[in-house]
């Protein structure tokens, strides 16, 4: 029998979408900030719709994420029954809400990944990524708050990820009677989440969260799924040059590069291939760094971002006529960004011996056409 999927409470801020399922529990699932309100899709949809899980789809309109007094009013028109236990779930900014509104809504279990404490910087001083989303009105002094929460709560987290141990350290700070259990996935920085999208782990790790079981064998499988993952390598390799340890960390990117081959998409590829170029740059070998992003232009285009980086690299050895042409490039492809603006006075500069003084007076909100490598 087909899934029904519709939509159950809707109003100014919210939108919950209901979809049938077969399984023995069901899923409260939180979309991250500015995910697409469409009537139909939720986060985490896929995996509900490809396993025939029961799940309710929370969705925000705005930056004023779950309001309140708008999810009070949708607890009471749901009015979700307890003949199977409810598990809410979110990754970062729907993280959460996936604590917040775990008592509103009866969940026996939460599963929550690199949460937020709060997006108010006053209460999150040591950590500024998310400053620029603040809204007064809609944030100041919202936090995660121990008369919230309830049931079974696993916190999932990257132990290398400073900024996510800052925020569960606050939240546990501030929630010194509720219990926490921990599951870490190494070298997988804010996407954590993604072992789950894997059945194996995603039942284990269900399961433990709604009998308080064993976390190990589901830490075991997720240790063993995000090994073929892109962010792995992505995280790992970031992780190891930041530490100062260039040559490993090419070893360590070759290493999960030929593991996974065949499974990343050209767009992957291209992003494997800028680390290995920084890996290079790292241990002072700009000539392979250059092969590096070259192999990203030949697999993902021409990008300025990229075009950018080959210029300057081509300086870094001293190769002033190919960093003209690859300057040149970028100036051609996208002539109206920052990056081309600084790729003209980099021109100015080799052919001429004229300094590069004047840069810091471009306007630095003038337009940016560029794609990142990792969107």
């Amino acid at each position: 029998m087909d899934p029904v999927i519709k939509v159950v409470y809707d109003d100014k801020e919210v939108q919950v979408i209901h979809k049938t399922g077969s399984k023995p529990f069901r899923l409260a699932t939180w979309a991250p900030y500015n995910t697409k309100v469409d009537g139909s899709h939720f986060w985490y949809r896929p995996f509900c719709t490809s396993e025939d899980i029961e799940a309710y789809g929370f969705l925000a309109k705005s930056a004023n994420m779950f309001p309140v007094a708008s999810m009070e009013k949708a607890a009471a028109a749901l009015n979700i029954q307890h003949d199977k236990p409810l598990i809410s779930m979110g990754s970062c900014t729907g993280a959460a809400p996936a604590l917040s509104n775990s008592r509103r809504l009866g969940a026996a279990a939460v599963i929550a990944a690199v949460p937020m404490y709060s997006f108010d910087p006053a209460l999150i001083p040591g950590d500024t990524r998310w400053h620029q989303m603040f809204v007064r009105s809609f944030h100041a002094g919202r936090k995660i708050e121990e008369h919230d929460l309830s049931g079974n709560i696993i916190l999932m987290h990257d132990p290398y990820d400073g900024q996510s141990l800052y925020h569960i350290n606050l939240i546990k700070d501030a929630c010194p009677n509720t219990t926490f259990r921990t599951l870490p996935v190494y070298n997988m920085g804010s996407q954590v989440f993604e072992t789950v999208r894997r059945k194996d782990v995603a039942y284990g790790l269900f399961e433990a969260a709604l009998t308080g079981g064993d976390l190990r064998p589901t830490y075991m499988k997720a240790r063993a799924v995000k090994k073929n993952t892109v962010s792995y390598c992505r995280f790992g390799t970031e992780n190891l040059l930041k530490h100062n340890k260039p040559r490993i960390a090419l070893r360590f990117l070759e290493t999960v590069a030929q593991r996974a081959r065949g499974k990343f998409t050209p767009p992957q590829r291209a992003a494997s291939a800028m680390l290995a170029a920084a890996a290079c740059a790292a241990a002072g070998n700009g000539g392979n760094a250059i092969f590096y992003i070259e192999k990203a232009l030949e697999l993902n285009g021409e990008k300025p971002h990229l075009l950018l980086q080959l210029a300057e690299s081509y300086e870094k050895i001293n190769q002033p006529d190919k960093a003209v042409e690859a300057y040149q490039r970028l100036v051609n492809l996208a002539p109206t960004t920052i990056r081309a603006t600084k790729a003209r006075l980099a021109i100015k500069r080799i052919t001429t011996g004229e300094g590069e003084a004047n840069f810091e007076a471009v306007d630095l909100n003038d337009q940016l056409a560029e794609e990142d490598a990792w969107a």
